[in-house]
C-alpha cells in the first residue's frame, strides 16, 4: 500500500494523483510489474552486480589514484607554484566537480527508465579532460609552467559538468541494482578493496617518479597517461551490470523549470531532509586543512620528498579506509548511516589533533604522519559512505533523483571552498592555526550530526519503496 508521503511526494506541484499514475504494462512479461517483484529480480542479480562492481571499482581507483588531488596533483602544483590556495585547488575542485552540477541534470535522470546506458555514456566524457591533463603535463618544458598551471586547472573546471552528471547517474544506478538491505556491507567491501587498489597505485607511482625524477613535472605524464587508461577500462565493466526495467507507477515529471521548482520544494516538505541538507553542507568545513595541506606541510616543514609522500603516506590514506570500510557498511546495514557521519567527523579532529603534535614528534615524524594519514582515511571513508547511502533512504525510487541533486548540488560550495579557504589560510597565517581552526569544526559538526536530524528509515512511511523491508 503506497503511503501518503508518496502521494505528497510524486503528486503535487508537477507530480500525479494516484489515481493518475501510469499503469502500462511492461514490454515484456519477463519484466517486474509492482515493486515487490523489481526488488525481487535486484535480488537475484545482487551477486552478480555486486562482484562486476567491485572489479569496476578496482580499476577506476588504481586509475584515479594516479590523479589523487590531495598528494599527486598537490606535489605536481607544488613543483609550477608556492601558493598554498592553488596547491589545495586541485582537491577542493576534484570534490566539487563530482556533487555540483547533479540538481541540474535530476530531471533528464528521472526521464530515464533505466540507468545503465546513461552511467555509461556521462561517464565517458569525464575521462577525456584527464587524457588532456596528460598531454599538457607532457608539454610543460617547452610551453612553460604558466602553461601548466593554467591548463591544469581549465581542465578541472571542464571536468566539473562531466563528472558531476556521470556520478550521479552511477550513484543511482548502484541504488537500482544492490540489495538494499546489503548496500552498506556492499560500498563497504566496495571501498575498501578500491583502497587497496589504490594504495597499489600510489605505491606504483610513487616508485615511477622517483626513478623518473619526481622534480620533473613532465614526468607526472607518465601516471596521468596510465591512470587515464585504468579508468577508462572501468566503462567497460560498467556497461555489463544487469539492470531490471523498473516498474514506473507514475509518468515522469514534463517540464525542467517546473521539474526543479517542485524538486527545491522539497526542502520545505520534508524537513528531516532539509536538516540533514545542513549538516551535509557543514560536513566539508570539517577539511579546512585537507590532505593536500599535509602533503605541502610534509615537503616544506618537515622536507620529505614527493615520491616519498606519494609512496608512503598516500597508501596509509587508503589503509585507514581499508580498515574501516566494511565495519563501516555493516554498521551503517545495521544502526543507519547517520551513525557513520558522526564517525567520520570524529576521525578528522583525531587526524587533526595528531598533526598539531607532529613538531614534537622529532626523528619519528614520519610515523606521525602516518597516523595522520591512517586517522583521515577512517574519517573520509565513513563520511563518504554514510552521505552515498543515506540519501538513497529518505527518498522512493522515483523521487530519488531529486533527493540526489539537492543534497549534492547544495554541499558542493562548501566542499570547494573550505579546501581553497584552508589553503588561502595558511599562506596568511600558517600551518598550525588552520589546523586548530579545523579541529574545533570538526568537533562542532559532529555535534550538530548526531543531533541535528532523525535517521531517516526509521521515520519514513513507505519502506518498501525504499525496498526495505516494511516494520
Amino acid at each position: 500500500m503506497r503511503s501518503d508521503h508518496q502521494r505528497v511526494t510524486g503528486g503535487g506541484e508537477g507530480g500525479q494523483p494516484e489515481s493518475q499514475r501510469s499503469q502500462t504494462p511492461p514490454a515484456s512479461a519477463a519484466e517486474p510489474r509492482t515493486l515487490a517483484e523489481y526488488w525481487t529480480r535486484v535480488r537475484q542479480w545482487h551477486r552478480y552486480n555486486a562482484t562486476l562492481h567491485i572489479g569496476e571499482g578496482l580499476s577506476s581507483f588504481f586509475g584515479l589514484t594516479c590523479f589523487a588531488p590531495q598528494t599527486v596533483l598537490a606535489l605536481y602544483v607544488g613543483l609550477l607554484t608556492t601558493s598554498k590556495l592553488l596547491i589545495a585547488l586541485p582537491e577542493a575542485l576534484f570534490i566539487f566537480s563530482w556533487s555540483f552540477p547533479q540538481l541540474f541534470f535530476a530531471y533528464y535522470m528521472q526521464l530515464a527508465r533505466q540507468r545503465r546506458a546513461l552511467t555509461v555514456w556521462t561517464n565517458a566524457t569525464n575521462r577525456i579532460p584527464l587524457l588532456l591533463l596528460a598531454v599538457s603535463a607532457l608539454l610543460v618544458p617547452r610551453l612553460g609552467v604558466r602553461f601548466g598551471l593554467v591548463s591544469l586547472f581549465l581542465l578541472m573546471a571542464v571536468n566539473v559538468i562531466p563528472a558531476g552528471i556521470g556520478s550521479m547517474a552511477w550513484q543511482d544506478l548502484l541504488g537500482r541494482i544492490i540489495a538494499p538491505e546489503k548496500r552498506g556491507r556492499f560500498f563497504g567491501l566496495k571501498q575498501a578493496t578500491g583502497m587497496a587498489a589504490a594504495a597499489a597505485s600510489a605505491f606504483s607511482m610513487g616508485r615511477l617518479l622517483g626513478w623518473l625524477g619526481d622534480k620533473g613535472p613532465q614526468n607526472y605524464a607518465a601516471p596521468f597517461f596510465i591512470g587515464f587508461a585504468l579508468f577508462t577500462f572501468s566503462l567497460f565493466l560498467l556497461s555489463r551490470s544487469r539492470e531490471p526495467y523498473y516498474p514506473r507507477e507514475r509518468e515522469p515529471m514534463r517540464g525542467y523549470w517546473r521539474y526543479l521548482r517542485w524538486a527545491l520544494g522539497l526542502i520545505k516538505r520534508d524537513r528531516n531532509f532539509a536538516r540533514y541538507l545542513l549538516v551535509r553542507a557543514l560536513l566539508p568545513c570539517a577539511w579546512l586543512f585537507p590532505v593536500s595541506l599535509y602533503s605541502a606541510y610534509a615537503r616544506e616543514v618537515f622536507h620529505v620528498s614527493p615520491s616519498t609522500v606519494i609512496a608512503f603516506f598516500t597508501p596509509m590514506l587508503y589503509a585507514g579506509q581499508i580498515m574501516v570500510a566494511p565495519l563501516a557498511g555493516v554498521l551503517g546495514d545495521r544502526l543507519g548511516f547517520k551513525s557513520l557521519l558522526v564517525v567520520g567527523s570524529g576521525a578528522m579532529a583525531a587526524s587533526l589533533g595528531v598533526g598539531l603534535t607532529l613538531p614534537s614528534w622529532g626523528g619519528g615524524v614520519a610515523v606521525g604522519f602516518v597516523l595522520v594519514y591512517l586517522l583521515f582515511g577512517v574519517g573520509y571513508a565513513s563520511s563518504m559512505i554514510g552521505n552515498f547511502n543515506i540519501v538513497m533512504e529518505f527518498a522512493h525510487v522515483e523521487d530519488r533523483p531529486a533527493y540526489m541533486g539537492l543534497a549534492a548540488t547544495l554541499g558542493a560550495p562548501s566542499m570547494l571552498l573550505a579546501p581553497a579557504l584552508g589553503g588561502w589560510l595558511v599562506d596568511q597565517t600558517g600551518y598550525v592555526p588552520v589546523m586548530v581552526a579545523a579541529l574545533v569544526i570538526a568537533l562542532v559538526v559532529g555535534v550538530i550530526a548526531a543531533f541535528g536530524f532523525r535517521e531517516p528509515r526509521k521515520v519514513h512511511p513507505d519502506l518498501e519503496g525504499l525496498g526495505l523491508a516494511p516494520r
